[in-house]
């Protein structure tokens, strides 16, 4: 029940300098799909993109949704039920790690542990995604940038299950909020081309809708969607400026519904529309 499978397998194992590597794959299960039972070859992490399933872990079931990860070690036996809701889209990734010096907090965290689920950030799906690129695209550079991107994917995991990541930090509440809606800013600055809903964001940083949304405005003044638009039609203006792209181009791009949402969403920032903002 598999909608695609792309991505890199290595039979035998890659041997890099602080793993094996065996498989880098994006999927996506279709709707009350199932990825069969069968025993761990290596450890597998997988973070989820999209949708949500139950993983089966040995005798245990859990859900897992968009932005969490899921950690299962080698020798147990696993299977994945995606719910009926909506297509589940994943990165696995299947490897066995090295005993190095900077890999010994993840090995001493994970020893006991046959498999767990926790909550991604930011990092990890950026690492991730740069990690399936890399094998998509794959020549004489891409061995080094595996290994590195496997290397701080296995640290960042380490550190998020560990509470050891800069929101958790000591410093009270008051820095932990403050941490939220930096990461927020922070991840809407870097992927607002793509951000088509405002819930996106929360989904991606795994935290509750309401939560974030009522934060953003409290402590920026704005709303998550307001910011959006607003880095969108920043964009765009740069775009009507140095590129020959015309309205119905720009609104495509930055993922608008429409050409007509775009001009409205424009007119309501600039207080002008696309066309008499390029008028010499």
């Amino acid at each position: 029940m598999k909608k695609y499978q792309f991505g890199k397998t290595f039979g035998e194992g890659l041997a890099v300098p602080d793993a094996k590597i065996y498989q880098v794959e994006e999927l996506s299960l279709t709707r009350g799909g199932i990825m069969p039972k069968h025993d761990q070859r290596c450890d597998e992490i997988t973070y989820v993109i999209s949708g949500k399933a139950k993983m089966h872990s040995d005798d245990t079931c859990e859900e897992i949704g968009a932005g969490q990860i899921h950690f299962i070690r080698q020798g147990c036996t696993h299977e994945i039920e995606a719910l009926p809701a909506e297509d589940f889209r994943y990165i696995c990734i299947g490897y066995t790690a090295a005993d190095t010096a900077l890999l010994k907090d993840f090995h001493a965290f994970t020893k006991n542990k046959k498999h767990f689920i926790l909550s991604g950030d930011s990092t990890v799906r950026r690492l991730c995604a740069l990690l399936v690129d890399e094998c998509y695209c794959w020549d004489s550079h891409s061995e080094t940038l595996v290994s590195c991107y496997l290397s701080q994917i296995l640290v960042a995991v380490y550190r998020l299950a560990a509470g050891k990541t800069a929101a958790s930090k000591d410093g009270g509440k008051s820095a932990q909020v403050g941490q939220t809606v930096y990461r927020a800013l922070r991840y809407i600055d870097k992927e607002f081309i793509n951000i088509e809903h405002a819930r996106d964001v929360s989904q991606s940083l795994a935290y509750s809708e309401y939560y974030l949304s009522h934060l953003f405005k409290e402590k920026t003044g704005t709303t998550i969607k307001e910011y959006i638009t607003r880095k969108k039609i920043d964009h765009a203006c740069l775009l009507l400026k140095t590129s020959a792209w015309g309205v119905e181009e720009i609104a495509s791009h930055l993922h608008f519904a429409s050409a007509h949402a775009f001009r409205r969403a424009f007119k309501a920032v600039t207080g002008v529309s696309p066309r008499e903002y390029t008028k010499p």
